[in-house]
């Protein structure tokens, strides 16, 4: 079962709020994995810091994260945003609470710049 955190909300223009999340990446500290002009998706921290160091003992926004941000209904102005845990291999036993909050943190920090 994947930790993640799902937001839906309404914009006025959902192509203008998935560009304004892409251009964002820098200030979310994270980089655009993959985009076009209906979705982009967002990856940050980092496996190597996350094994090396251990989940335990991480800064939360070092936690390999993946949002991505898509237009789900364009007429009515629907993005879906959804931030869940990016563990390529191993697990996430004793780390599920922190994951679960850097996955939030970060949704709340996408609806943020969204919004403003």
């Amino acid at each position: 079962m994947s930790i993640q955190t799902i937001v839906e909300l309404r914009t006025a223009s959902p192509q203008e709020a998935v560009a304004k999340v892409e251009a964002s990446a820098g200030s979310l500290k994270a980089k655009v994995k993959a985009n076009n002009e209906s979705f982009v998706v967002l990856v940050r921290g980092s496996q190597l810091k996350m094994r090396l160091i251990g989940g335990a003992f991480i800064k939360d926004t070092d936690l390999p994260i993946q949002g991505t941000v898509e237009i789900i209904d364009s007429p009515n102005g629907n993005i879906k945003i959804t931030c869940q845990e990016h563990l390529v291999i191993g697990t996430s036993l004793g780390m599920r609470d922190k994951l679960q909050r850097s996955c939030t943190e970060f949704a709340k920090q996408i609806v943020q710049i969204v919004e403003g």
